[in-house]
């Protein structure tokens, strides 16, 4: 009730509600290590499930790098009891993954997403897992570039290129990732945003920045969301698929900021707005 209380009367709250969930994760894992039951209601889901992404690196951090069996086992039950939860779990085994790297790799970022995907291919049991893994690692590795953490930083004018080496499988969330991460850190006004993503060539790394971009978008804009606004950004798109794409992130941004215990009315007004062509996309949210 707290964080529903906070959420609807702080502004300062809701830009951070995400970063606040993780601290609380980390916290209950003490609960949990001392004995507790996996942790599966339905406040954890509050502010894109950012609780899952706390509790999962404070369990690696503690049960010691390499030490994957009891957090995969932790990740399979949530599956069970709690789905749509399951995703990020293993998304927060990919962020702990990454930022456990050893110091002599630092500064090579194709070295380093290397050996973060051998793990978590080690450590997962099928590939469903491993992407969304592998999703973590990317978050945590275009959080690295901006942050000029782990001798690493966005370049303007060289966008990172490692996504096209990485195995199929993991590209969009890598191009989602780095492409949105690269355009955020350069602070371009939108206008040239938007050129630069019209200037990628490869249609499936276009939309997968454009999902990115968007979901960011929205989450930038939280104390106006203007929802007539975002859907005359996606419908400026000339290409159906990134029109889709367009919409799928703007309902993923939407849902992650939507207010606890609701975080679907938001969402599901936006794509009441769009076409019915177009409306699909919103059902098509498998992050």
């Amino acid at each position: 009730d707290a964080i529903r209380t906070w959420y609807g009367k702080d502004p300062d709250f809701r830009r951070n509600c995400h970063d606040v969930m993780h601290i609380v994760g980390v916290a209950a894992y003490t609960e949990f290590a001392g004995g507790g039951p996996v942790t599966a209601r339905d406040e954890a889901s509050y502010c894109g499930y950012g609780f899952y992404h706390g509790f999962i690196e404070k369990m690696l951090v503690e049960q010691g790098t390499g030490q994957y069996k009891d957090v995969s086992a932790y990740c399979a039950e949530l599956k069970v009891t709690k789905p749509e939860a399951a995703g990020p779990c293993y998304h927060g085994i990919g962020h702990a993954v990454f930022d456990s790297i050893d110091g002599s790799l630092w500064g090579d970022d194709v070295a380093m997403v290397g050996f973060a995907l051998d793990v978590c291919r080690a450590a997962l049991p099928g590939e469903w897992e491993r992407v969304r893994c592998g999703s973590g690692v990317f978050n945590a590795l275009a959080n690295a570039y901006s942050a000029r953490t782990y001798g690493l930083s966005f370049v303007e004018g060289k966008p990172p290129s490692l996504c096209g080496n990485v195995p199929l499988a993991y590209q969009d969330f890598c191009n989602m990732e780095l492409g949105n991460g690269y355009i955020r850190d350069m602070q371009w006004e939108q206008t040239r945003e938007m050129d630069f993503i019209r200037s990628i060539e490869d249609s499936a790394a276009r939309e997968a920045v454009i999902i990115g971009y968007m979901d960011t978008e929205v989450k930038r804009t939280i104390d106006a969301i203007d929802v007539g606004s975002l859907v005359r950004l996606c419908n400026s798109f000339s290409h159906g698929g990134d029109i889709r794409a367009c919409v799928a992130g703007v309902y993923t941004g939407l849902k992650g900021i939507g207010e606890p215990g609701k975080e679907h009315d938001l969402a599901q007004s936006f794509c009441r707005s769009m076409d019915d062509s177009y409306r699909v996309a919103c059902a098509a949210d498998t992050r």
